[in-house]
């Protein structure tokens, strides 16, 4: 799968040409180890990283790593699909591989993998991933839960200690199941034809999304275990929000914008409403507990409830984007559960 991999001797078969695209934010730290390993492992034909307006040294720490490498310059935070889809346009594999820049490709069987790459329909291919070097990886593939599970999850796993927390359960098989886009395989030509990710999300929901929209096409979900990786995740890019608000902010975004499209805006509203209500049943719980002596963890939590509700009636209040702004159906949400409309 190297560059020139074209080139082959009568009797044998060229190679799966895959083109490997990274998105970049504020990712110094990370996406060099995250590119090293990509080329002495997959081998990639191209590597194509498309950079969401970087303020650190992201593009510096790419050309040492791998000065081959396509780099695609954006002038604003486009988002992960919007810039995902940048990536696949300006591909020239058959094949390509989204990969987070904190994931670090550990081991790959490449004839293996070349083999699951010729499906007559590829669908999404998940690799194997583990949290650290030393757990045991796993496809990354969940089950599709009720929208309530998921935002009572999503608003209450604050008062979860963080050495209390686990990682989400993989699904057990693919028949029901979507796949995380941390690391993914897809075929350029049946990616392309389903619109790619889906422009209304910003940072979250967008595979979920993706994997629905395959399966309804009736492409499906499938396995290797020929690429193996670990993921730090939510470790793609440095920030000095300490309360981690954008990404917990823009991950229930992302909920409300899945069940605007798929579920009807009468049910997102809904969904609004409940995030809204736990937010304010949980400042009072908190608002309560932060009178009493030692609990200091409590008033960073409070900060953190505040500053998300915040964050939601910001995004809520803002001028309409129009239909090509991120998660209009989650502002229509919010601004249907606050009793009030769009501006036209």
């Amino acid at each position: 799968m190297t560059p020139g991999a074209g080139s082959s001797t009568a009797g044998e078969r060229s190679p799966v040409r895959v083109s490997a695209v990274i998105v970049t934010y504020n990712s110094a730290h990370c996406v060099g180890e995250c590119l090293t390993s990509i080329v002495k492992q997959l081998q990639p034909h191209e590597i194509i990283v498309v950079d969401n307006a970087s303020t650190d040294a992201t593009i510096d720490a790419v050309h040492r790593a791998a000065p081959s490498s396509i780099v695609i310059e954006s002038s604003s935070n486009l988002g992960f699909g919007r810039a995902c889809n940048l990536g696949v346009a300006r591909a020239t594999g058959d094949v390509v591989a989204f990969v987070n820049p904190d994931v670090s490709i550990s081991r790959a069987n490449l004839e293996e993998l070349d083999s699951d790459l010729r499906r007559a329909q590829l669908g999404l291919l998940v690799p194997l991933l583990s949290a650290t070097r030393d757990a045991r990886p796993r496809h990354q593939i969940f089950p599709y839960l009720p929208w309530r599970w998921v935002l009572l999850r999503q608003t209450w796993s604050h008062f979860i200690p963080r050495e209390l927390k686990r990682p989400a359960r993989p699904a057990r098989s693919t028949a029901e199941a979507w796949a995380a886009a941390a690391l993914l395989f897809v075929r350029k030509g049946e990616f392309v034809e389903l619109g790619g990710f889906d422009s209304r999300y910003f940072l979250y929901g967008e595979d979920l999304d993706l994997s629905r929209r395959y399966r309804s096409s009736g492409l499906a979900v499938h396995l290797t275990a020929s690429v193996v990786g670990h993921h730090s995740g939510a470790a793609s890019s440095t920030s000095d929000d300490s309360l981690r608000i954008d990404p917990l902010g823009w991950s229930l975004l992302g909920t409300l914008e899945y069940l605007s499209h798929w579920n009807g805006d009468r049910v997102a509203a809904r969904g609004a409403a409940m995030v809204l209500f736990n937010f304010r049943v949980e400042r009072r719980l908190l608002g309560g507990m932060n009178r009493i002596p030692k609990l200091g963890r409590v008033a960073r939590k409070l900060r953190q409830i505040e500053r998300l509700e915040a964050f939601l009636l910001d995004h809520a209040r803002a001028p309409d984007p129009g239909v090509s702004g991120h998660c209009r159906g989650a502002r229509v949400a919010l601004r249907t559960a606050l009793g009030y409309r769009l501006e036209t």
